[in-house]
């Protein structure tokens, strides 16, 4: 395959350069790679993300079309994590209380406050809202509703069918390489919310979750905003109508995880013969010298 189509010259650093760059606070210029030469070619896989790194290398032994290999490494990208947060270690009433002393930061003409709906705080404060004791960093991935197959006119049941556990293991395996998509646990809206301050305005992320019961009935999902002439906020998305429309403007979260691999150094458990079974095992020579 005559790889040297899909770009003549291609900067590239590498991972050491960069971290080196990083320490000393300065930025490296980027190495020119010559993919027209063989070597020119490895230092430029080298230099791409390790995930990208494997499905190209795939590709390319596969003789696909460089066409093919720009979509796919284009694709990689697209699906990047798109940002990290800390979760766990915080109780609906902390998160209440967190959200009452901005309101007294502000007051003292400090930062920009974060407010919470009436609505979110009440999902706050049902049982079905639980919080990990143990804390953790999840990866989380920002999706449009056409980037999960979804069209212009789909609905609110649309939705809830593509976040459906065996639907994102289906698209994971189409779209991502080592990693799978996952609900988001109820916890990561308002830890997403306090660790998002400077949210773009006009944006609304929708966290793709297990919908919370209200006391008036209304199913929601929690949804971190930032509204034109509102200050940046906690709200819930109502769910219930299954045939509503579902609003274009919401950005879909979900948690981004890596594949789990098997452990090689656990042995498989040896087969369990039963009585049985063992009534016609046949006997090896040694067991019949020894009867």
């Amino acid at each position: 395959m005559d790889i040297t189509v899909i770009e003549r010259v291609v900067p590239a650093m590498s991972v050491e350069d960069q971290n080196v760059a990083e320490t000393n606070g300065k930025s490296s210029p980027p190495v020119i790679v010559d993919v027209s030469t063989e070597i020119g070619v490895t230092q430029w896989i080298k230099s791409l993300p390790k995930l990208i790194q494997e499905k190209l290398l795939r590709i390319i032994h596969s003789s696909a079309r460089p066409e093919v290999v720009q979509e796919i490494v284009a694709n990689e990208k697209r699906f990047a994590p798109w940002r990290k947060i800390t979760i766990g270690c915080t109780t609906a009433r902390g998160f209440i209380r967190k959200f009452q002393l901005e309101e007294k930061v502000v007051a003292k003409g400090k930062g920009v406050i974060l407010r919470i709906s009436y609505w979110a705080k009440e999902a706050l404060y049902t049982r079905s809202f639980k919080t990990s004791l143990k804390r953790k960093r999840v990866s989380l991935l920002l999706l449009s509703h056409l980037d999960l197959g979804l069209e212009e006119k789909s609905t609110v049941g649309d939705l809830l069918d593509s976040i459906e556990p065996k639907r994102l293991v289906a698209w994971s395996e189409e779209n991502l390489n080592g990693w799978r998509l996952l609900p988001c646990p109820a916890e990561v809206a308002p830890h997403l919310r306090f660790q998002y301050r400077k949210q773009p305005m006009e944006e609304s992320i929708l966290v793709a979750m297990k919908p919370i019961v209200l006391s008036d009935g209304d199913a929601v999902m929690f949804a971190v905003e930032h509204g034109k002439h509102e200050d940046p906020s906690l709200h819930v998305a109502s769910v219930r109508l299954k045939h509503k429309k579902l609003p274009a403007h919401f950005k879909i979260l979900l948690v981004l995880e890596r594949k789990r691999r098997r452990d090689k150094s656990i042995k498989d458990t040896p087969p369990v013969i039963t009585a049985e079974q063992a009534s016609v095992v046949p006997l090896n020579d040694d067991a019949i010298q020894q009867s």
